[in-house]
């Protein structure tokens, strides 16, 4: 009977992942009456609890290290996986992050549940080394032999796995993003002056993410406008291997390039600032800049997949990626911007994610492909 509560288990790469990342997704299930379970490799940020209470799903801690390439270690999550999913009935599962997709449906091959996969990004693996990136497609394509449904978060991505032989147009779909809570994250008007301008990163501290280029280009301009600073938010991702050391940020923090660590209230970083800035390689779709669209913040972005979904000329501009020349230019373009110009990215920021990311939308359709899954 298909009214009888179904059980769901996610699995994912950290609670971090889970707290930040996939909340709205917890709570819509919660809403909709599943019985969820959340499986990830470590309780390191507590909140985890305190969400696990407010959404009522049960917590499974399966321990492995996410960038680990050991064997034995990874054969040992494998088979750990294995024994807990023969134990517990479960009506569908749900990966997200690399190391899950991948192990987490191998296992599966066996067992053949119900799964879906989410492709929140390709991963530093993608963005590195050529015999990686060869290795995990080919287990990605082994992986996703009998997956129900493959969801991308950016039409780019979904392009390249159908490239790749990996999936095919009838088992793939493109959801953009999370979505987000557009009353939480709500717009907040800005006077925009001259005298006073602040731009904010927030995010991990990972070479992927364009912190290198994103310092070097502000160095330039804070040297040639001395009302300028930079807020970087977020901490040092130590289990990746694109992390930057802490040598690398005590030497780098300033006045003007202010590293503030992890934030527990981002929301209150975004609307202090004046102009949001990512300049990542590659995303999924980034969370930090639908935050900042929604709360009316202009944005200046690399012209990659995960960022051009959200920023055009109206509510921003974009750059080349891994160009300094072309990212210095484009931040004094936004700095000598008429501030009616400004209040009007503001406005069209905002309207974007109202009509394309917000989570009622991008929710219902998750939910809408669990739902024919599971019938």
């Amino acid at each position: 009977n298909f009214w009888m509560a179904k059980n769901l288990i996610i699995f994912s790469n950290s609670s971090t992942n889970i707290i930040n990342l996939r909340n709205n997704f917890l709570s819509f299930l919660s809403y909709k009456g599943y019985n969820v379970t959340v499986s990830i490799p470590d309780t390191e940020n507590k909140i985890i609890f305190d969400l696990k209470y407010k959404l009522n799903f049960k917590l499974s801690i399966i321990k492995y290290h996410r960038s680990s390439l050991s064997i034995y270690k990874n054969l040992i999550y494998l088979i750990n996986i294995y024994k807990y999913l023969k134990k517990n009935n479960n009506d569908l599962i749900i990966t997200f992050t690399v190391k899950p997709n991948i192990l987490v449906s191998f296992v599966n091959l066996f067992l053949g549940i119900r799964i879906i996969n989410v492709i929140t990004g390709l991963g530093t693996s993608f963005l590195n080394k050529y015999i990686i990136k060869i290795i995990v497609l080919f287990l990605y394509r082994i992986s996703f032999y009998k997956s129900n449904l493959v969801i991308f978060q950016n039409q780019s991505d979904r392009n390249y796995f159908i490239k790749k032989k990996i999936v095919n147009y009838k088992n793939s779909k493109v959801i953009l993003g999370s979505g987000i809570n557009t009353s939480y994250y709500k717009f907040f008007p800005k006077n925009f002056d001259k005298k006073n301008i602040n731009f904010l990163y927030a995010g991990r501290l990972l070479r992927d993410k364009g912190i290198i280029e994103l310092i070097k280009s502000f160095k330039i301009i804070t040297n040639q406008n001395p009302q300028v600073t930079l807020t970087i938010a977020g901490e040092i991702d130590e289990g990746n291997p694109s992390s930057l050391s802490h040598n690398f940020v005590r030497n780098n923090n300033s006045r003007k390039i202010n590293f503030v660590g992890y934030s527990y209230n981002l929301r209150d970083l975004i609307d202090k600032s004046d102009c949001c800035i990512l300049l990542s390689y590659r995303e999924g779709l980034s969370n930090f800049l639908l935050e900042s669209a929604s709360i009316g913040r202009p944005i200046i972005c690399t012209n990659v997949p995960g960022c051009s979904e959200i920023v055009d000329n109206s509510n921003g501009f974009l750059c080349l990626p891994k160009n300094i020349d072309d990212t210095v230019d484009k931040i004094n373009k936004f700095i000598n911007l008429d501030n009616n110009i400004k209040k009007k990215m503001s406005l069209k920021g905002r309207e974007k994610v109202l009509q394309f990311f917000d989570d009622k939308i991008v929710m219902k359709q998750f939910i809408n492909e669990i739902d024919k899954i599971l019938k």
